[in-house]
């Protein structure tokens, strides 16, 4: 396992993920567990820590306004993904 939080771990066998560095969202299977998964970096930067969604928990809308948000790059579809985000987590 690795303590470096641009490289995320599956959430169910907590092997770690690389994810594409040309894409801020995208979907991904662990390739161990098979698990299907959406991530989400908020900024474009490199040492921008990524996100993990369980694909199941939160709906497909939900997670295309979250890349419609990220993808219109302001800081007002900034704002707006932070709080889709945080709902998802809160959960």
């Amino acid at each position: 396992m690795t303590d470096d939080p641009t490289q995320p771990t599956c959430p169910n066998c907590r092997l770690p993920m690389s994810l594409p560095a040309d894409r801020q969202t995208g979907e991904i299977a662990c390739p161990v567990c098979t698990m299907a998964l959406y991530f989400v970096r908020l900024s474009e930067a490199a040492d921008s820590e990524p996100f993990l969604i369980r694909q199941g928990q939160i709906s497909v809308a939900e997670w295309r306004e979250i890349c419609r948000c990220v993808e219109q790059d302001d800081s007002v579809s900034a704002v707006e993904a932070v709080m889709l985000l945080e709902e998802y987590l809160d959960r």
